[in-house]
């Protein structure tokens, strides 16, 4: 006791033993380390609670509090900075996503537009047959390099923003590229 009341009443007001009070096990002969934050003083301690054996048998009590408040808050704070640095992590993930998707978009409108145009004019550049073989031949090559060409585009807008993904999920999406690898 402390000028003739309890510790519960003098150090923290209540009228009851506090729910955190580890005396019944120091008391028990056995040395305690908790963590306690006081509200009183708006810090935050290491708390060492060891029994001490007197002269005449009885036993007492030492406590030690070390004061780890800036500690906290220093854990408390990179706590804080991880969890912006994850949401800014997820925002620039997101933005490059929006911005691969929008060039494949471009790619696949505009460029694809323009590469099926060009075919259809070459197409209508084809001679009927039997009329200048070679003429034929290089005519049938270009028209292999455009089919190529296109193919190329659509793979690459593909491979940019995989449509499987955005519309059907990772899985299928999965199991359409070890599909396609195979």
């Amino acid at each position: 006791p402390v000028y003739g009341r309890k510790c519960y009443e003098y150090f923290h007001g209540l009228s009851e033993v506090c729910s955190w009070c580890k005396n019944q096990e120091v008391f028990a002969g056995k040395t305690v380390a908790r963590e306690w934050y006081s509200f009183r003083t708006d810090k935050t301690y290491d708390v060492l609670d060891t029994p001490i054996f007197n002269v005449d048998g009885m036993i007492s009590k030492l406590t030690i509090f070390h004061d780890i408040t800036d500690r906290k808050r220093a854990e408390k704070a990179l706590r804080e900075s991880e969890k912006q640095l994850r949401h800014l992590s997820s925002e620039l993930l997101s933005a490059q996503e929006m911005e691969r998707r929008r060039i494949s978009r471009e790619l696949h409108d505009e460029l694809g537009q323009a590469l099926a145009g060009l075919k259809l004019q070459v197409g209508y550049l084809r001679r009927p047959s039997g009329q200048n073989a070679e003429l034929q031949e290089e005519f049938e090559e270009t028209m292999c390099s455009l089919d190529r060409t296109i193919e190329s585009l659509r793979r690459i807008s593909r491979d940019l923003s995989p449509y499987v993904i955005e519309y059907f999920g990772l899985s299928d999406a999965l199991q359409r590229l070890f599909s396609d690898f195979t």
